[in-house]
């Protein structure tokens, strides 16, 4: 980078309720309408107050603390364990 440039912003963590609205309407059309309801249901769950998508949006937003971007990490993270 060259003094000049300033450093781009860290990319914002969308809140946990926005992921999973986002998430149950992009799988909506390519699911059947069982999938669908055990999915929206599981969903449902993993959103409670204290429950497991809290604890997780809590460890990624104070990990987004401590890295300038979050984004490529997680997705080295994923690319190295699935490839």
């Amino acid at each position: 980078m060259c003094d000049a440039q300033k450093p781009l912003p860290k990319l914002p963590i969308p809140e946990l309720s926005e992921t999973l609205s986002k998430y149950l309407l992009c799988i909506r059309p390519i699911v059947s309408n069982d999938h669908y309801e055990r999915t929206r249901q599981f969903v449902e769950e993993f959103k409670k107050l204290g429950g497991t998508g809290e604890q997780l949006q809590k460890r990624l937003l104070e990990y987004a603390e401590t890295t300038d971007n979050w984004v490529s990490h997680t997705v080295n993270f994923c690319a190295d364990r699935c490839y």
